[in-house]
């Protein structure tokens, strides 16, 4: 009856979707390889870029394979704009977004859960992050409880990358999750799964190149953002680059990867790079501790789940 539930849940509800593995695990590692060439903490986050790219996998991967948290869990991956929108319109209220998840709800409680919550999901994220790099500040941890924070700062920066990678994919942030508004059903699969593993390997070196290019300028600009307003930000950027998407698959459709994937190289490029330096941005902001160069080798191969709200 369970695994007949989790089936249901999958087929049914909207928006079950993210990035495939490669998308997410390249975001994740890339973020930890960018940071690396900027931070003191660098070797730390080269030493550990697998793990980066693991824990951005772990929310589909371990986390949605239990039914129970699956009904809970799939709305924290997409916010649908329209819904908001038309929400906030029909209230006249043109107030900024609260990143407390409970006092911007209050104001709205007709929004339904499929709206999405993927903004509220990585500011609360990020206090957990902020709270674990404070603890790693204590310069009398012993070996091993320092290890053990370290293991839950890699863990849950890794797990809100996941997070942010959805909002860097324009499908991760509309109504037409799945093209099924435009008569494109199918569509969200084919353009993140289908046509990444297509165009990689190079994918990596191209996504790579135009983040670090791109990294000098973005983290000045985005220096004093909160993890909720940069959230934001790609997500509105993402739901701009929809309509390239749509116009993308209407014009060369899909018959077969090859010349449709060549199509969608730039637009990829520009969306990981995106979701690379969306993420990195949030991490350096909580990476104000001391590494010390001691290699450790925890890793948390089922990270316990976090609850939303919390």
């Amino acid at each position: 009856m369970r695994h007949l539930l989790f089936f249901c849940l999958f087929m049914f509800t909207t928006n079950v979707y993210a990035w495939g593995k490669r998308g997410h695990e390249m975001v994740g590692s890339l973020a930890a390889q960018l940071l690396a060439k900027e931070h003191s903490s660098g070797r730390f986050l080269i030493n550990h870029s697998f793990d980066m790219g693991y824990y951005n996998n772990a929310p589909d991967l371990v986390w949605k394979a239990n039914p129970e948290i699956y009904k809970k869990e799939f709305s924290q991956h997409y916010i649908d704009f329209e819904i908001y929108d038309r929400a906030m319109k029909s209230k006249n209220d043109s107030s900024p977004w609260s990143s407390i998840r409970s006092e911007f709800f209050k104001k709205l409680p007709d929004i339904d859960k499929k709206a999405g919550f993927a903004p509220w999901r990585i500011q609360e994220m990020t206090l957990k992050l902020e709270r674990i790099s404070k603890d790693l500040k204590n310069k009398s941890l012993n070996k091993k409880d320092k290890h053990s924070l370290q293991e839950q700062w890699l863990t849950t920066a890794g797990l809100l990358g996941h997070y942010v990678a959805d909002l860097a994919q324009p499908l991760h942030v509309t109504e037409n999750h799945d093209g099924q508004l435009s008569n494109q059903k199918g569509l969200h699969h084919w353009f993140e799964e289908n046509i990444v593993d297509d165009l990689s390997p190079h994918l990596y070196e191209d996504v790579f190149k135009k983040a670090r290019g791109q990294w000098p300028e973005f983290t000045k600009k985005h220096a004093k953002m909160s993890s909720f307003d940069l959230s934001l930000e790609l997500a509105r950027n993402s739901h701009q680059a929809l309509p390239t998407v749509l116009e993308l698959d209407k014009k060369v459709g899909r018959a077969s990867e090859g010349k449709v994937s060549a199509a969608y190289r730039n637009l990829v490029v520009e969306r990981l790079s995106l979701g690379v330096l969306y993420l990195a941005q949030i991490w350096s902001q909580h990476l104000d501790w001391t590494y010390d160069g001691e290699r450790f080798f925890n890793f948390a191969t089922a990270p316990p789940y976090i609850e939303p709200g919390t």
